[in-house]
């Protein structure tokens, strides 16, 4: 088992602060990065499944999926300053990101990375985003 420090918030942002959403992929991210989220989506899991006690810090995983969510609709032409996420949706795009990062986590310990889990993931993300209504996800400016 590999010990994992806390998760490192301002570090995490100062790495992808600015950047295109491929900053925020599972595969661009490095390893205490991607353990401490991976750590993280784990324990929120378990909390909502109520299988664990204490709150989980989820600050990672939302800046990570609002990063997402925020350069895709920038690329799509909405200038975006706030998100809002309904709790379902979140918790839809909080278990397509665990998929990939825990992925990415197999594929550095085994090798083998699949090329095509970054499209797949933004593909997904992308769908689900979509079955929601422009307003109840983002406010643009």
């Amino acid at each position: 088992m590999i010990n994992i420090q806390a998760t490192n918030f301002k570090g995490l942002i100062a790495t992808i602060e600015g950047k295109s959403r491929a900053a925020a992929l599972p595969s661009n991210l490095l390893d205490p990065y991607l353990h401490q989220i991976g750590r993280d989506l784990r324990i929120a899991e378990l909390y909502l499944r109520g299988d664990y006690t204490k709150e989980p810090y989820i600050s990672g995983i939302l800046y990570l999926i609002a990063h997402l969510m925020r350069e895709r609709m920038r690329e799509n032409g909405h200038e975006v300053t706030k998100l809002k996420v309904n709790e379902d949706l979140f918790h839809v795009l909080m278990k397509i990101y665990q998929r990939y990062i825990e992925r990415e986590i197999v594929a550095r310990v085994v090798g083998g990375r699949c090329e095509e889990d970054g499209d797949e993931m933004l593909c997904a993300l992308d769908l689900q985003i979509a079955s929601f209504s422009e307003n109840e996800h983002f406010v643009s400016s």
